[in-house]
């Protein structure tokens, strides 16, 4: 340190000056570079990313409504209420071997008891996704129970339209 301190007393004034504004230009560069910079280079990717999150977020709620409104376009009293609804079960029903175990009992205009005994439990759940997700109707109500057949449930299921 003496070293450096004798080497900097003889310099004439004008290079003193220069290391001076040397020595203070990086005293301000160094910590900028190595800490302020990076500081600021994580928040504006910070920012970058939730603007972004917030387009995707905003992109989905409009793929969303128009879901919604493809779906809401074609309403189950517009097809015919319960009548509908008992078609879509029935047929479901039909097409997964569940027909003949099918007892439909109306609740009201758009929800529906659905109750089958010694049924597959694999077909149950195809059936359930048919009807929910091609006919659009929302399960409100879902037991079951084993049978003594293995993989053979008893199910009362609640159905309703959207």
């Amino acid at each position: 340190m003496n070293a450096i301190r004798e080497y900097y007393n003889n310099l004439n004034v004008r290079e003193r000056y220069m290391v001076m504004t040397m020595v203070i230009a990086l005293g301000i560069f160094i910590p900028y570079q190595f800490i302020l910079a990076p500081f600021i280079d994580g928040l504006n990717e910070s920012e970058t990313r939730v603007l972004k999150q917030r387009s995707q977020i905003q992109q989905m709620q409009q793929m969303a409504l128009e879901m919604k409104q493809l779906n809401g376009g074609s309403s189950f009293s517009s097809r015919g209420g319960k009548q509908f609804m008992f078609g879509a079960i029935n047929s479901a029903a039909k097409k997964f071997g569940l027909a003949n175990a099918v007892n439909v009992k109306g609740e009201s205009d758009e929800r529906v008891r659905v109750n089958m005994e010694n049924v597959s439990f694999d077909n149950v759940m195809k059936w359930l996704d048919e009807l929910q997700h091609r006919q659009g109707m929302v399960i409100i109500q879902f037991n079951v129970e084993r049978n003594e057949t293995v993989g053979n449930v008893r199910a009362n299921i609640v159905l309703e339209a959207p």
